[in-house]
């Protein structure tokens, strides 16, 4: 099969060893790629109720036989392991240019495994590989890690992945940092990475992947651009990036605010797209081969009054420390956003913390030797101090806040202030403003996630948001077309203008072999199944398949959803009986 080099990279830090192997021309049949050809591996490299940072606990990357060719939006490279935060199967993705360069330097992908006796740096140069010692590296933010990779190889044709100190302090969420302004954000895979020891990868490619049909490729690639070009959505996230989602999911009354506890922010006028335009705009940035260009540089005051530029803050970002612990000022936002990055943090789970210790503050609920005397929402200073605590394990709070939402709210002795499900804090859409959404934040398998089944363009021009019936349906084509284009590596911003009718074409060109939209969407399903079978070995249960008690009891206090709350078991019951899983959403054994 053309597309797949038929290589992949194998690392073992423990043994300084690297090497390459094949999975098979069927493995990527099967499983496309990406997030369903990780999960295949993971399940297959490890066993039941193996620890997430022992040195047999393998972190792999994969990239699809589309990545790296000229079809557009590809360039989500997976990062796939069992989370050291929650203890499931995980996918995190990456944009930018990273997996493309992987791709361009003839591999497939990456595992890595065990530990190294001293912190490391993987070094990709097409076929050369290398392991050089990162001692100098050790401790270093993630913007001086990336300075000093790109003082050792001059050009713009280096990508790399590092991590910053929350990686090596242990910090549960810690991210990884790729090039410039994207990251594998979610799930702690920069823990899992730092935790052997192996600082940074960095890559050169000069190549491109096998391709059988190269002018049909061509040909395909104009008429998607074209498609792309005409959307009207791709228009509005070219023009406004993913701030135009603050004016419609703050109106609607679902955006976190003070820790869920409300669903309309007030102030939310003040950091929308169109403030954001008029006041910090700087710049535009895409993405490896998307004419979409949603990227948005912004120009910022600094707490110590000079000025600094970042892409973002992005929807998620700007939402979770924003609204959600009382922040209403771009500027505030921005800094707090680039103290996660520079420091290697997820910044959602981040704002999921520090919503949950900001709450028990504000309830008299904080033990006073823990030293959060001015924590409270609103309280810029007091954001940026926590972040620091927490990345660099300081002290006692920095290290409860390292722990996650979930697990911080655990030994507070509070655990219904963490808005969490599986342990993975939520993203910024309140679920009793969009029940569909909240399905899916129950079932998918890591947990909270909105980027595993994103239900609200649809249920909101439904303009049925408020109701549970028919939302199984839904959920599932939203997390079946999903699955499809994790494991290709499309954008989901990209998926506008990539329907699978058109993501088969592209496969049959590059690949020499017939595809068709109905085998992409049963290779969506099987992988959505696979997880779940994943998480079963691990000992996760229905009673896992739920959500924080504030939504399912405590009904949205005000704004446009005020009065609704979630019933989530039908909805379950419906979602298990469509998937052809049992009543305790277990998959059967011919399915």
């Amino acid at each position: 099969m053309k597309g797949a080099y038929g290589k992949m990279l194998r690392v073992d830090l423990s043994e300084m060893r690297a090497e390459s192997f094949d999975v098979g021309a069927d493995m990527w049949r099967r499983w496309l790629g990406g997030r369903g050809l990780g999960t295949r591996m993971l399940l297959d490299l490890t066993s039941a109720g193996m620890d997430p940072l022992s040195e047999s606990a393998p972190l792999i990357f994969v990239a699809s036989p589309l990545m790296g060719t000229l079809a557009p939006g590809v360039n989500k490279l997976a990062a796939v392991f069992k989370s050291p935060l929650t203890g499931t199967v995980f996918i995190s993705l990456c944009g930018g240019h990273f997996g493309p360069t992987i791709r361009h330097a003839g591999w497939d992908g990456i595992v890595v495994t065990g530990k190294a006796r001293s912190p490391t740096v993987l070094v990709i140069e097409d076929d050369r590989i290398e392991l050089r010692d990162a001692d100098t590296l050790w401790g270093k933010t993630t913007g001086e890690a990336a300075l000093w990779i790109r003082n050792q190889w001059r050009g713009d044709d280096v990508q790399w992945a590092l991590v910053g100190p929350a990686a090596e302090r242990g910090v549960r969420f810690a991210s990884i940092h790729s090039g410039r302004g994207r990251e594998f954000g979610r799930g702690g895979a920069g823990l899992l990475m730092g935790s052997k020891l192996l600082k940074a990868i960095v890559a050169i490619g000069t190549g491109g992947p096998p391709v059988h049909d190269r002018t049909k490729v061509e040909k395909l690639a104009r008429e998607a651009w074209a498609r792309l070009a005409e959307d009207a959505k791709a228009q509005v996230r070219r023009r406004w990036g993913t701030l135009e989602l603050v004016a419609t999911i703050n109106n609607l009354g679902f955006w976190p605010t003070r820790n869920y506890q409300e669903g309309y922010f007030p102030s939310g006028g003040k950091i929308n797209a169109n403030a954001y335009k008029n006041t910090v705009l700087a710049g535009h940035r895409s993405c490896h081969s998307c004419p979409i260009i949603c990227g948005k540089i912004g120009r910022f005051r600094a707490p110590d009054g000079g000025e600094f530029e970042l892409e973002g803050p992005e929807f998620e970002s700007l939402s979770l420390l924003g609204p959600n612990i009382g922040l209403d000022d771009f500027h505030s936002i921005a800094h707090a956003t680039r103290l996660c990055d520079e420091l290697g943090m997820d910044t959602i789970s981040m704002g999921n913390a520090l919503g949950v210790i900001m709450e028990a503050a504000e309830k008299g609920l904080v033990p006073s030797e823990l030293g959060a005397d001015d924590v409270r929402f609103g309280n810029p200073e007091s954001a940026y101090d926590l972040i620091r605590r927490c990345a660099l394990a300081e002290d006692d709070l920095g290290k409860l806040l390292g722990l996650g939402p979930a697990g911080l709210a655990e030994e507070l002795g509070h655990p219904e202030l963490a808005m969490a499900v599986k342990g993975l804090g939520l993203p910024a859409y309140d679920p009793r403003g969009i029940k569909g959404l909240g399905l899916n934040y129950a079932t998918a398998a890591e947990g909270a996630s909105h980027m595993r089944g994103p239900t609200m363009g649809p249920e909101i021009s439904s303009g049925k948001r408020l109701e549970e019936r028919d939302k199984a349906k839904m959920t599932i084509e939203c997390q079946v077309s999903m699955a499809v284009a994790d494991s290709l590596g499309l954008c989901s911003t990209a998926r506008v203008g990539m329907a699978p009718k058109y993501l088969a074409e592209f496969l049959e060109a590059v690949t020499g072999e017939k595809w068709t939209a109905d085998e992409l969407l049963d290779a969506g399903k099987r992988v959505i199944t696979l997880e779940r079978r994943f998480n079963v070995r691990e000992g996760f249960t229905r009673a896992d398949d739920t959500l924080p008690r504030r939504f399912l009891e405590e009904p949205m206090p005000d704004g446009p959803s005020k009065g609704s709350r979630i019933e989530l078991e039908s909805m379950l019951d419906e979602y298990y009986k469509l998937m052809e899983w049992d009543e305790q959403g277990i998959p059967r054994k011919n399915k």
